[in-house]
């Protein structure tokens, strides 16, 4: 498959998994960013990238825990929505670049904060 059409594939199952996950995980507190969807070649698996921003850690992990725990209703869901040859099996991890760059635009925020009062 050309890479053009994964790139596009990736996309329609970011977009859907977008819309369903809050559905069937509702959460509180956090919120839920699908930043990237990695479908395989073979169209047989999918790494699905989460980013989790607000609550606490422990909330954090238990709404991951949740997503997983409900991934079989989420994929039933997402083949219902989109029409593929095979439904990929996805396989959900945690996306740390979100919470990396709030962290180094909060230290410049500190820096820039010190800098003006020196």
């Amino acid at each position: 498959m050309g890479s053009h059409r994964m790139e596009r594939v990736n996309e329609v199952m970011r977009r859907e998994l977008a819309m369903i996950i809050p559905k069937v995980v509702p959460m509180q507190k956090i919120l839920l960013t699908i930043t990237g969807v990695e479908v395989k070649s073979d169209l047989k698996s999918a790494d699905v990238f989460l980013s989790f921003l607000g609550g606490t850690v422990k909330e954090q992990e238990a709404a991951f825990d949740a997503i997983n725990q409900k991934r079989g209703e989420i994929q039933h869901l997402v083949s219902r929505r989109v029409t593929m040859k095979f439904t990929p099996a996805l396989h959900f991890k945690v996306d740390h670049s979100v919470e990396r760059g709030t962290r180094l635009l909060q230290i410049l925020d500190e820096l820039e904060g010190s800098a003006e009062n020196s």
